[in-house]
């Protein structure tokens, strides 16, 4: 709720999660209110939130080849 509240003062252009259990609440509340969203995989297999997140994320950046097979390839960007 204080997320929400905090992403209507503020008005972010975009939300970017990380992964991890403070990343969901987050970003599915941004995504809910039209803010576009971004998940950075930094590990070579995407923990759960990662993967729940990405199914409605508009970007996913990853560190390593091969994650097309846990995350969506049509938003897979590696970075390296």
């Amino acid at each position: 709720m204080e997320g929400a509240q905090q992403s209507s003062k503020f008005r972010p252009q975009v939300a970017v999660g990380v992964g991890g259990y403070a990343s969901g609440p987050t970003l599915k509340t941004a995504g809910m209110m039209g803010v576009p969203t971004l998940i950075q995989e930094q590990n070579s297999y995407a923990g759960v939130t990662n993967k729940l997140l990405a199914q409605k994320a508009r970007k996913i950046c990853v560190a390593y080849d091969g994650m097309e097979k846990v995350l969506p390839r049509r938003q897979d960007h590696h970075d390296g």
